[in-house]
């Protein structure tokens, strides 16, 4: 398991502390910023605040994540294999404050794929500078990328690569001069991906190109450099005349032979350009130059210079085959003559086959690649066959939608191996998918915060989410900010549509209310007591001054009054 290095608690605490004092606003962080795992790997992600006591902290990833750690200001996930470059998005809420976001990517390392040092010249005069120029297929993250360059087991060079682009090729160049002990020498580099990986340490990666053999000759003469004769008499003077004469011509010859510049492989159509060069010449006005391909004098552009001589020409592949490229010079009576091999090659685009470009879910496609005769093939550079063809069949499944299939043919020449790829894309239709991980079921909101519901469904073609309330049929809008109330909560019906059918899922939202203020809990229960007091009193005063005045006077009767009545009434 991949464990980067993490921050430690105390420290992190103590930065969350100065936070809080100095009132800056609320923040998220992940560690490590800028995670890194080999391809399977698993990985442990802090996500952590400043947020004194935050409602909720979490990771929202499409990897396999499972909590192993917690405190009051962060948790603690483990994502299991990582197999490629996946955001991270680590989030908290916080009371009165805006949910708080923070983004970053895993990246998932590739080792260095393919290594090459270009070609030297086949011939270096000593004391020549002559430049090794290395070029890195893969390799990420680039900014862990070093060059080595080597002669023999002897480092020469180390460098980081300046392209950072890992789908681009990386190239290092160092200039050195040719020396002596330099001849029939290897040189070679080697691309290293240096990793520390928690308690696994440094983790190294390399791989070392194919070593190069450099070919040195040494200085002869230089122009008046002939042997010094002595004169001591003038009997000897006409002598030393005619040595000189006969040295000045034979040391040229003596010396560099000529230097031929061309690449070994050339496609057929195609042209390049080959050159031959030699220095030391005295008198150059007198020498011939000439280049020819199989025997086929390719007419050459010739320069002169203070004692050089240049023949540049250009070569085209017209017939395939191997075919002698010469370089002669000539000077009075003396010729020099350099070879070399220039291979025209004719090596087209392999033929790349998907039986059904665009199919639905849990067809069967079949993939051929074939390449011409002499080439091996792959497929995405995993399965390979002894011949021309290679074949692979699978169920189509929502994983392989958007997948690109490569066909690489490899055809190896004269010690070099050339590459052909073409590439198709496979889409694969599949129904709506609303995943927990892009359409959480339960959401928990504070009530008066800012909240943005999500709910994403995947699918091909891409589905049309609505969300609505199961009681009333209210619409919630996704991806809108909203200001959270005790009305937004309940059970949601989330429908997720498209050409390939429909998927619902029941989301639920909690709304926390906010707490009261005790204080002014009370104050509003002594201000309803001494309202409840006071209009006891005004109705007591309202009813004693009425009584005073006699406008409210109940009448009453005695017992003998009313037996008077009654006998009167019989009388009657």
């Amino acid at each position: 398991m991949a464990r980067p290095k993490t921050w430690p608690k105390a420290s992190l605490n103590l930065l969350v502390f100065a936070l809080m004092l100095s009132g800056a606003p609320g923040i998220i962080w992940i560690e490590p910023p800028d995670p890194v795992t080999a391809p399977g790997g698993n990985l442990l992600v802090n996500c952590s605040t400043n947020c004194d006591q935050p409602q909720y902290i979490g990771l929202e990833t499409p990897l396999n994540k499972t909590q192993v750690a917690n405190g009051t200001r962060w948790k603690e996930f483990l994502l299991r294999n990582v197999i490629k470059d996946t955001e991270l998005l680590c989030f908290a809420n916080c009371l009165g404050e805006d949910q708080m976001l923070n983004r970053t990517t895993v990246t998932v390392i590739q080792p260095p794929e393919h290594v090459e040092l270009e070609p030297l010249d086949p011939w270096i005069s000593v004391g020549q500078n002559f430049s090794l120029r290395c070029q890195v297929l893969g390799g990420r993250p680039r900014q862990n990328l070093t060059v080595a360059l080597f002669r023999g087991s002897q480092e020469l060079s180390r460098q980081s690569v300046s392209e950072q682009d890992p789908e681009k090729v990386a190239e290092v160049t160092v200039t050195a001069m040719a020396s002596r002990e330099d001849h029939k020498a290897n040189f070679s580099c080697r691309a290293e991906l240096k990793l520390h990986f928690g308690s696994q340490g440094l983790v190294l990666y390399q791989n070392s190109s194919t070593p190069v053999e450099l070919h040195t000759f040494g200085k002869g003469w230089q122009k008046g450099d002939t042997p010094k004769v002595p004169t001591p008499f003038i009997l000897y003077s006409h002598l030393y005349e005619l040595l000189s004469s006969i040295f000045s011509v034979l040391s040229v010859l003596d010396q560099d032979s000529p230097r031929l510049t061309a690449p070994k492989l050339l496609e057929i159509g195609k042209e390049t350009t080959v050159s031959c060069e030699i220095d030391k010449l005295f008198p150059v006005e007198d020498a011939q130059i000439y280049l020819s391909l199989g025997g086929r004098n390719l007419s050459p552009n010739i320069t002169q210079g203070h004692d050089m001589l240049r023949a540049t020409a250009i070569a085209k592949g017209e017939r395939d085959g191997q075919w002698e490229l010469t370089c002669n010079v000539t000077l009075g009576n003396q010729n020099r003559e350099v070879h070399g091999n220039l291979t025209i090659y004719s090596f087209p685009l392999p033929n790349l086959v998907i039986s059904q470009p665009i199919v639905t879910e849990g067809t069967l496609v079949n993939v051929t690649c074939e390449a011409p005769v002499g080439a091996k093939v792959f497929i995405n550079g995993t399965l390979s066959s002894p011949g021309e063809i290679a074949q692979l069949s699978l169920t189509a499944t929502e994983e392989y939608d958007g997948y690109w299939f490569t066909c690489q043919a490899v055809l190896e020449l004269i010690g070099e191996k050339l590459w052909r790829n073409k590439s198709l894309q496979l889409q694969v239709l599949y129904g709506p998918r609303l995943e927990e991980v892009k359409c959480p079921g339960n959401w928990t909101w504070p009530e008066g915060t800012t909240q943005i519901m999500q709910c994403k469904a995947s699918g091909n073609p891409v589905p049309s989410v609505a969300c609505a309330r199961e009681k009333d049929q209210k619409t919630l809008h996704l991806g809108v900010p909203l200001k959270v109330t005790t009305a937004h909560r309940g059970h949601y019906r989330c429908l997720a549509t498209s050409s390939q059918g429909q998927r619902e899922k029941r989301v639920t939202v909690t709304v926390l209310e906010s707490q009261r203020d005790p204080v002014s809990i009370a104050v509003g229960v002594l201000l309803a007591l001494g309202l409840a007091t006071t209009a006891g009193a005004i109705t007591i005063v309202f009813l004693r001054k009425h009584l005073q005045r006699g406008s409210y006077q109940p009448q009453t009767m005695h017992l003998k009054d009313l037996d008077a009545n009654g006998a009167a009434g019989a009388g009657h």
